[in-house]
Parts: structure tokens; sequence; C-alpha cells
């Protein structure tokens, strides 16, 4: 067994660095001031989905993409797609999904952990993230070796809030090794 799979840990910036110069997390471009000490801050792409959610959030499946679930799961009356290049609007009371930019290749026993950039809670902007192929909000553990897409599922809670691409709402840990977590 590699050392690697043995020891439960977080990755360090300079692990997360290296998987992105190795490919196993694909950015449009390298920033360094979103690489943490031990966490990456992902950014929103270029467009957003209204969903009406009176009928319950649709669940992201194990065995499919998080935009094939939204469109084979939600009727076009239940979702709406705007794009927020020049900025959009996120109302209270409303629930969005936003792709982010980043992909990530998932191999071995590194899982990923997300939360909410702790700025982005002092505006009460519920932020959960989801991903192909996992049906935990916020835990990304399986794929089948495959490049997977990540999306915010979005809620304002006390103020609307414009939202640009690129802008970075959470923040991703990864962890590497049998049964690693992050302890309070």
């Amino acid at each position: 067994m590699e050392l690697e799979q043995r020891i439960e840990r977080c990755l360090a910036s300079q692990e997360i660095r290296e998987r992105i110069h190795g490919g196993k997390i694909i950015v449009p471009h390298v920033d360094e001031n979103r690489i943490q000490p031990s966490s990456f801050e992902p950014t929103i792409g270029d467009e957003v989905f209204v969903i009406d959610t009176k009928k319950g959030l649709f669940e992201s499946l194990v065995s499919e993409q998080v935009y094939r679930t939204l469109l084979r799961e939600l009727p076009l009356n239940r979702r709406r797609n705007h794009s927020i290049h020049n900025g959009y609007e996120l109302k209270v009371g409303s629930t969005y999904l936003l792709p982010l930019q980043e992909r990530v290749f998932m191999e071995g026993l590194v899982s990923i952990v997300a939360s909410p950039k702790s700025s982005i809670g002092r505006i009460f902007l519920k932020t959960r993230l989801i991903a192909d192929y996992n049906s935990y909000f916020d835990k990304i553990r399986f794929a089948n070796n495959d490049l997977l897409q990540m999306w915010l599922v979005v809620q304002p809670l006390a103020f609307n809030t414009i939202v640009r691409p690129g802008m970075s709402l959470n923040q991703l840990r990864f962890l590497t090794g049998y049964g690693a977590q992050l302890t309070p």
C-alpha cells in the first residue's frame, strides 16, 4: 500500500499545486491567491440555473452527471437558465445552481470536502457543493476515474447578492487516505 493511501490527512498547498500542474484539478487559469495552506477556492462559471424547489430539490445521482440529472428530473417550468456574464442577482428565498469552472479528476483514496468561505458566511449565503456521480452534499468521495463537474447549490438567506463569473463562494479541502476526514 502506498504511503499516501495509509496516511489520513488534508493535502497541503504544495500538493494542491502539484494536482493542478499534473492535470488532476483542471482550472481555467492558475491564480495563486485561490490556493490556501490546506484548501483551494474554486470559481463559479458564467451561467446560473434558477431552481423551483417547491416540490423539493433534485437529487444528484451516483450513476449520472449533475447536468443530465438536472435536465431529466426538472422540467423546463421548474428550472430557468441565465447568463451571469454581466452579473446576476441572487434573491432571498430562491435556490440557484451554479456550475464551477474547475473540474477534478478523482483517483485512489482522495476525497474532497467543501465548505463556504468565511466571508460568504458573513453575508448569509448558503452554499452546498454537489458533483457528478456523487449523491452527497459537500463531499466528493467516489468517481469512476472520471473528470467531474462540480456545482454549487446557493440560497441567499438574508441579502440579495450579485454574482459574476470567476467569483469564489466556497473552498475545497482534499483529503487522502482511507477514512480521512476533518474533525471539529
